[in-house]
């Protein structure tokens, strides 16, 4: 029995060592890559969206975590691709599409979605990710003008970190974040963002990043961080600001608190306030 065992468990030995990425052939003109997790597959140039379908249609018993499409000219990626492989990451750098996906994909699984760079006939059109739970989605290089109600309405409050880089955004909704209770990090960076409230932060506020720089904020209202006691990095640099208080941060002050970056001509008479209520001069680069 002993010697009938051995030639079973080589070919286990085998079987687990064997590349967990599909055979090239089958996924041409992509390829996989599997040097670091999470195995991930990489689509350039790819000018029919059927590809993709053939692609993940092709390599059905092989795992795919992870998708990047770039340098590609196509109406979208086609809602079957994140379902049928539970893809954990899609990232789509520069290409020309007129809508993300087709229809709203129902996948779960899709924790991360990175649009960088990319053409929208439509714009981001939010519906379209209703039926995904992403807990990082990253936009940068993409003309997203406005943070409208549609946003909130459509996207998952499992949603933890949101970035907007360099995408020309001047305003947000009134309640723009608020449903999102497990938001970690906002960034909204390189844009062209006046006005900030409170009320756009959720009530239970779990932010320990929030990275305005480069925008036109010229004014930190009154109670913008109460009850944000995890903020611990607070990026403002490159703005207008002319005038706040030490009222914008004491309830931040003595929690988790760490760096403020601020830049601009602030009043010689709100920087002795901030110095004598808060010790802002040893936190705070002006």
């Amino acid at each position: 029995m002993k010697i009938l065992l051995i030639p079973f468990l080589v070919l286990c030995v085998v079987r687990i060592s064997k590349s967990e990425c599909p055979p090239e052939e089958e996924i041409r003109p992509c390829v996989c890559s599997q040097s670091s997790n999470p195995i991930t597959v990489k689509c350039s140039r790819i000018i029919n969206q059927e590809t993709l379908v053939k692609v993940f249609t092709k390599s059905f018993d092989f795992p795919m975590q992870s998708l990047i499409l770039q340098d590609s000219s196509i109406p979208y990626v086609p809602s079957k691709v994140p379902e049928s492989k539970k893809l954990g990451s899609l990232s789509i750098i520069n290409c020309s599409m007129s809508s993300v996906f087709e229809q709203p994909p129902k996948s779960p699984h899709l924790v991360s979605l990175t649009l960088a760079n990319i053409t929208l006939q439509r714009g981001i059109d939010w519906e379209i990710l209703s039926g995904l739970q992403p807990q990082v989605i990253h936009i940068e290089g993409v003309h997203v003008k406005k943070i409208k109600p549609s946003f909130t309405k459509h996207l998952s409050p499992a949603l933890k970190k949101f970035k907007l880089i360099n995408t020309r955004t001047v305003s947000f909704s009134e309640n723009a974040f608020a449903k999102f209770n497990n938001l970690e990090e906002l960034v909204c960076a390189h844009g062209s963002i006046r006005t900030i409230t409170r009320s756009m932060l959720p009530t239970t506020c779990k932010l320990s990043l929030l990275d305005l720089t480069a925008n036109e904020i010229d004014e930190l209202p009154d109670g913008l961080f109460s009850n944000c006691h995890k903020l611990a990095k607070v990026l403002l640099a490159y703005n207008q600001l002319r005038h706040f208080t030490a009222a914008v941060w004491q309830e931040v002050w003595d929690h988790a608190l760490l760096e403020v970056t601020l830049e601009g001509e602030i009043p010689t008479l709100v920087k002795k306030d901030l110095c004598s209520c808060c010790y802002l001069s040893h936190l705070v680069d002006i």
